[in-house]
Formats: structure tokens, C-alpha cells, sequence
């Protein structure tokens, strides 16, 4: 930018999926403190997800989204027919977020995901050629009731000022485990391996059925995203487990679904607990397909629009093993996990994440934003606070 020569308040034109929309939207908000931005995403992540947020951030070391800022741009515009140039294994990245929201907000989503789960990715969300007019309609359906859950969820909590978050269903040990693989798990893969274990947890605790169980690991499955990891241990479950307290102001806030289509925190889960849920969740993991591996899991040049020869390197990824990259790893920074005493109390085997509380139900309300700050959604047009978010369906 500063190359560039840019104006005081000249938008800076960001197109691209959701991590190069954060790097620049980051970027943005460091110069001169505030530069204006128009952002275009181009990925299932960045139309579905990070288009809604005025979240912007970057790794630090080992720390995901350590550094950023809450930067709104002045526009946000929506094209889903991006979605026909994306390689599958980006189609399949962003998948997870529809579950995750589907799953703890929006049953009619997570159903139609299980109907045209296979359809979607092969044909990018109905936008490829030969595209069936039933699995466009399906997609266009499911598009904007993931965009609209977002914004119901986000719009009165856009700073993050509450930390019981339905989105953070799959947030609360992948932000750590996402960093930990030598070559860096993709989004998607990391967050699911956090949701599939959470819901294990969950119907471990006897709040979510065996059938509801069964049916969200074999989304999960059918969609070729990760369950499993060997990295993902009891070493880093508690480490995962002290880091994120540190982010919730002491408490686990975990979100899992309860029933399917709906979401509780819990935080009142021992470590002793977590792990007997650690080694259920493994056991069931061998009755799956790669026994819980992703489907090209790991990110490659495709992530950032890059590519060699015009060709993303993900099928090395994958060869390379599905528990990791030749089982190498970076080293946990510790001073995120340290032992302390945290708002809730020291944590170590056999002591609760904080004082015992009951877990707080939260449940998708009437379609519509609630409270006194609405988004709208008229004849496909979706706005957004501090900003428009546009879309073209």
C-alpha cells in the first residue's frame, strides 16, 4: 500500500477465500490505522464465514489469530459462482463450516447437507456445468440460511463482548491442534476434528443422542473431513484446554450441540472426563473410513491462491500419511499453557475447567436478527452492520 501511493480513504479491493481477506483486512487496519477496504471473497469459508465478521487477524508463531483487529469493510460483495473454479478440497474446507453452524443453530441446513452432501462438493455447490437445477436450489437454500445464522448469531456480538458463542462450536481445542503439524492443517479439517470429538463428549454426557452422534460423524465422514489425528492426544487436549481458557476469561464455554440444531456450553468438564471421551472418540474412529482422516487435510498453495504448474500441491500432502506429515510436528509454545490459576481455579487432572455450572442452552430463535440491531435479506441482498454484505445468488 504504501508502494502503491494510496489515498487517505481510497478502499483497498481484497479478492480472495477467507485467510488472504483476514491477512488483508489486517493489513488494512494497521495502515494509518484504518484503511478503507471492499472485500470479494472467493471460497465456501470466505462467502459463508468470514464475509459475515468484521474479524480480521493473522498467526503469531504458533498462536492462531493472535494478532488483528475488529475492522469493518465498506462493502462485502457475494458471487457463489466462484465456487466453480475451487478444487474440491476447498469445496470440502468449507463444508465444515455449514455443519458447524447447521449442527448447533439450523437443523433444515443439517439435513439438507446430509441429502446433497456428495453432490455439493462435486459440483462446487451446484455451480460447475451439468449442475442439476434440484442441487442448485439446494445450495442456494443452504447459502443463504448459513450467511443469515451468522449474521443472527454475529450482528449483536460483532466485538466479541459475550464469549458464549454458537459459532465457537469447533473453537475450542483446534486452535492450538491447527498449528501443531508441520505443514499447518486447513481450517475446515481442524475444526472438525474439535467437532466431531465435542460431540462425542456430548453424547458421552448423555445431552446428545447415540442417533444424532451417528448422524454427525457420518456427515463428517461422507464429506472426506477429518475426525482424528494422532497429534490430536491427551498432551494437547490439555494444553488446548489451559490456552483457551486464558481467550474465555477462565471458562471452557465449549460449545456442543444438544440436541441436533441446538447448542450448550459446558463448563463444568474435568480433564478425567475429557480424556475417557478422547479414547471413546478414538475407539469409534476405526469403524470410519481412513479411520477418521481428512481428505487432503493440510494446507497447499491453493489456500492462498498460489499454485505450481496450475496445480495446488495437495495430493503430496496427503500421500504423506493421514495422521500428519510424516508424523513431524512444531513445538507447542508454552507460555499460553503454563500452569496457573485462572478465573476458574488451577487446572490439573481430576479438577473442573472452572466452577461447576450448569450448561447454558442457546437456541436458534425465529429467522431474523434479534435485538434492536437487524440485518436484512430482501430479494437476495444481504446487509451488514458497519458495512453491506451484497450477494448475488
Amino acid at each position: 500500500m504504501n508502494s502503491f501511493g494510496i489515498f487517505r480513504k481510497e478502499p483497498v479491493l481484497v479478492v480472495g477465500g477467507g485467510l488472504v481477506t483476514d491477512v488483508a483486512g489486517f493489513a488494512c487496519a494497521a495502515y494509518r490505522r484504518n484503511t478503507n477496504f471492499i472485500r470479494i471473497p472467493t471460497t465456501v469459508i470466505g462467502l459463508i464465514d468470514a464475509s459475515v465478521s468484521i474479524k480480521v487477524a493473522v498467526n503469531y508463531g504458533n498462536y492462531k489469530n493472535r494478532l488483528g483487529a475488529y475492522h469493518a469493510p465498506q462493502h462485502t460483495f457475494l458471487d457463489f459462482g466462484f465456487l466453480r473454479t475451487l478444487p474440491k478440497a476447498q469445496i470440502r474446507n468449507g463444508f465444515a463450516e455449514l455443519i458447524k453452524i447447521s449442527t448447533c443453530a439450523h437443523l433444515r441446513t443439517f439435513e439438507l447437507l446430509e441429502k446433497y452432501c456428495d453432490q455439493l462438493i462435486d459440483t462446487g455447490f451446484g455451480r460447475t456445468d451439468g449442475s442439476s437445477k434440484e442441487v442448485r436450489e439446494a445450495a442456494d437454500e443452504i447459502n443463504r440460511a448459513g450467511i443469515h445464522e451468522m449474521l443472527k448469531l454475529e450482528t449483536p456480538n460483532l466485538h466479541e463482548i459475550g464469549l458464549d458463542r454458537v459459532i465457537a462450536y469447533g473453537h475450542t481445542w483446534s486452535p492450538m491442534h491447527e498449528l501443531v503439524p508441520e505443514v499447518p492443517f486447513r481450517h475446515g479439517h481442524a475444526i472438525s476434528i474439535d467437532m466431531a470429538y465435542s460431540a462425542t463428549l456430548a453424547n458421552m454426557r448423555g445431552i446428545l443422542s447415540d442417533a444424532e452422534h451417528k448422524r454427525i460423524l457420518s456427515l463428517f465422514s461422507r464429506a472426506g473431513l477429518s475426525m482424528d489425528n494422532d497429534q490430536f492426544d491427551e498432551d494437547l487436549l490439555d494444553k488446548a484446554t489451559k490456552a483457551i481458557l486464558r481467550t474465555r476469561d477462565g471458562k471452557l464455554r465449549a460449545a456442543v450441540p444438544s440436541p441436533l440444531g441446538r447448542c450448550v456450553f459446558l463448563n463444568d468438564v474435568s480433564l478425567q472426563e475429557m480424556h475417557a471421551a478422547l479414547r471413546k472418540h478414538k475407539e469409534l474412529m476405526q469403524g470410519y473410513p481412513r479411520h477418521g482422516a481428512g481428505i487432503a487435510a493440510f494446507v497447499d498453495a491453493s489456500d492462498t491462491g498460489y499454485t505450481m504448474n496450475k496445480k495446488p500441491s495437495e495430493a503430496t500432502n496427503h500421500a504423506n500419511g493421514h495422521n500428519g506429515v510424516n508424523g513431524a510436528s512444531k513445538a507447542i509454545i508454552k507460555d499460553d499453557v503454563a500452569e496457573g490459576v485462572f478465573n476458574g481455579g488451577p487446572v490439573h487432572d481430576g479438577q473442573g475447567t472452572s466452577n461447576p455450572s450448569v450448561a447454558t442452552e442457546h437456541a436458534s430463535g425465529p429467522e431474523g436478527v434479534d435485538g434492536s440491531t437487524k440485518a436484512e435479506t430482501k430479494n437476495g441482498a444481504t446487509s451488514e452492520v458497519n458495512g453491506h454484505v451484497s450477494n448475488g445468488f
